[in-house]
């Protein structure tokens, strides 16, 4: 996870006041949208990972590169493309463990505050190396009902996932467990066609969405794999990212750094 999405996730919480995430406010949500030029950058989107992903795989099996690996300190690693000088570009997991420096309590039923803004009526979306599992206790509202699903049928399971959905949406049956907002309802993706499926999501009323990973600075071996520009730098990705939101203005895309 990561320090920005930890402060983001107040207007999280907070922006169910302005729209929840019933039918009709998702539909007041896009009716200003360009579906149409949403639905271009969604294809565009979708041929250009695969085409990527597909090369990739092939220069792996030439070069010997892994598809997907673990480091030693859990991180999940997996190959999405090459980079312009020929080097493997990873997808990597990023793992912060800031939950309780945010104070999300505070806003909380029962917080010093005297609110009670729990994420009610709100939906975030999680991408992420594999998706959590659905029957997870702390996914459960107060009827015993899941407030979690899967929004691309994956099922590859993953245990950053379920770390990432858990500390935004756990219900407390733990109360070390409990999350930001742990009322809202969760919808987790593979990490896989990432900004195709937000395209897609964000055309459909999502307003916010958490992808806590990047890019890998080093190879499975320890080697140095991308130039520094990659980290900070205004890189395709930025652009690709920058567009989707900009045709879909309520919607936020929340990354780690």
């Amino acid at each position: 996870m990561t320090d920005k999405f930890f402060k983001l996730i107040l207007f999280f919480l907070i922006s169910y006041t302005l729209f929840s995430q019933n039918p009709q406010e998702q539909k007041e949500v896009i009716e200003g949208y360009d579906l149409i030029k949403l639905q271009s950058i969604e294809e565009e989107s979708a041929k250009t990972f695969y085409s990527n992903k597909n090369n990739a795989i092939l220069l792996a099996k030439k070069r010997g590169w892994k598809l997907t690996y673990t480091d030693s300190k859990g991180s999940y690693y997996e190959l999405m493309k090459v980079s312009k000088t020929g080097s493997p570009i990873y997808y990597k997991t990023d793992n912060i463990s800031a939950a309780v420096s945010t104070r999300a309590n505070f806003l909380h039923n029962g917080g010093d505050l005297g609110l009670d803004i729990e994420g009610q009526e709100m939906t975030i979306h999680v991408w992420d190396g594999g998706v959590a599992r659905e029957t997870h206790q702390e996914y459960n509202d107060e009827e015993e009902e899941s407030r979690f699903s899967i929004g691309d049928g994956s099922s590859d399971l993953n245990f950053h996932a379920a770390h990432v959905m858990g500390t935004i949406i756990s219900s407390g049956f733990d109360p070390a467990a409990k999350g930001m907002a742990p009322k809202a309802n969760g919808v987790g993706y593979n990490w896989t066609n990432d900004e195709a499926e937000a395209t897609s999501a964000a055309a459909a009323g999502m307003l916010v969405s958490n992808h806590s990973y990047g890019y890998s600075v080093r190879d499975d071996e320890g080697e140095p794999q991308l130039p520094a520009y990659f980290f900070g730098g205004y890189i395709d990705s930025s652009r690709n990212w920058d567009n989707i939101m900009y045709n879909a203005p309520y919607y936020l895309m929340v990354t780690s750094a």
